[in-house]
């Protein structure tokens, strides 16, 4: 609907876009919050999956640009030192709480 001219002004796609990717923001945060409950009361357990490593980190990233771009900084994930990259393809945990932890400290480190 953001693309459609008929119903969306054009100066007011930017803002759309930063409130869709902010609401988007505050569900994850959300959802964070009642999954750590859950594991603290042991009624969720941790996944233990093939994710891809570096698709979760761009994704993380991306989904911060609006406050980044906003505050005027930059955020970068440089993971170049690792030697084999293709490792970052086949990386086995739960992604869903490793993107929680992530986004904690990327949002604190924005924050502060």
């Amino acid at each position: 609907l953001v693309d459609d001219p008929r119903l969306v002004i054009k100066e007011h796609k930017d803002s759309l876009l930063t409130v869709h990717s902010c609401s988007e923001h505050l569900r994850h945060l959300l959802d964070s919050v009642l999954n750590f409950a859950r594991l603290d009361s042991r009624t969720q357990q941790s996944e233990d999956t093939p994710f891809d490593l570096e698709f979760l980190l761009d994704s993380i990233l991306r989904s911060f640009s609006p406050i980044v771009e906003s505050k005027g900084v930059r955020l970068v994930c440089d993971v170049s030192y690792l030697s084999n990259i293709s490792a970052l393809s086949c990386v086995r945990g739960d992604a869903h709480l490793f993107r929680q932890v992530v986004q904690n400290i990327v949002g604190n480190a924005i924050k502060f």
